[in-house]
């Protein structure tokens, strides 16, 4: 079911989560330091860095996934990976509590996952009309 177009609202706010994800994931090669302390850690050592790295690849081609998908129109596929994808937030907010404690940046964590849940679920709400196709009525011209 290709059906999410560049009209529908859901599109842009789908459009929101690929872009910021693939800048979050820049910025953990452009800046480092900086993106680990918005990620909620600290960066300890310069040996750390290919960590971070790894981090920003992993966040680039998540996004791009989603720009492809989105590309496509792909509404139903959309919306079950960001039903699935929200694991990754809410993996790395744990990470976080269990290397520092609480700390306000979970609130970035979760509630990222929290808008890609409840995106998902828009995405995947349908108002199911039924359009049977009946073969047994005829149809008076």
């Amino acid at each position: 079911m290709k059906d999410l177009s560049y009209r529908s609202p859901l599109y842009w706010l789908t459009l929101v989560v690929a872009l910021d994800i693939i800048l979050v994931g820049a910025r953990f090669f452009l800046a480092p330091e900086l993106a680990a302390r918005g990620f909620g850690i600290i960066l300890s050592d310069t040996q750390d860095l290919p960590f971070l790295f790894v981090k920003g690849v992993r966040d680039i081609v998540s996004g791009l996934l989603f720009l492809a998908l989105l590309w496509n129109g792909e509404r139903r596929i959309m919306g079950t990976l960001l039903l699935i994808a929200p694991l990754i937030p809410v993996s790395d907010g744990f990470i976080v509590l269990s290397a520092i404690g609480w700390r306000p940046v979970l609130a970035v964590h979760w509630g990222t996952a929290l808008y890609m849940l409840l995106l998902s679920i828009a995405l995947l709400w349908r108002n199911r009309k039924v359009t049977e196709k009946r073969t047994d009525i005829r149809i008076a011209a």
